[in-house]
């Protein structure tokens, strides 16, 4: 015979500072291109993709999906599906 569970209802806590305002849904702001631009994509590749880009310099964009799946600029969609297009670093002509 199992041993039925028994739950207890706890009521919520209030968050100090926290109104009604903080607490709807805010609009993002959007972030305006800058001349540091080359270190913001910089530090937007991943670590994974950093090391795949790493290993092809000969080419100078790649796309690259979240399981290290490497594919070529010119590879059809629906082959490489959700993959992220990077420019690549580490190219050399």
């Amino acid at each position: 015979m199992a041993k039925l569970k028994t739950t207890t209802q706890t009521e919520p806590k209030e968050v100090p500072g926290a109104d009604q305002d903080s607490l709807s849904p805010r609009i993002p702001s959007v972030a305006t291109p800058t001349e540091s631009s080359a270190s913001i994509m910089e530090e937007e590749i991943p670590a994974f993709a950093w090391e795949c880009l790493k290993v092809y310099p000969q080419y100078k964009t790649l796309y690259i999906d979240n399981h290290g799946g490497v594919f070529s600029s010119t590879t059809p969609e629906v082959i490489r599906g959700s993959a992220k297009l990077y420019e690549n670093p580490f190219y050399q002509p």
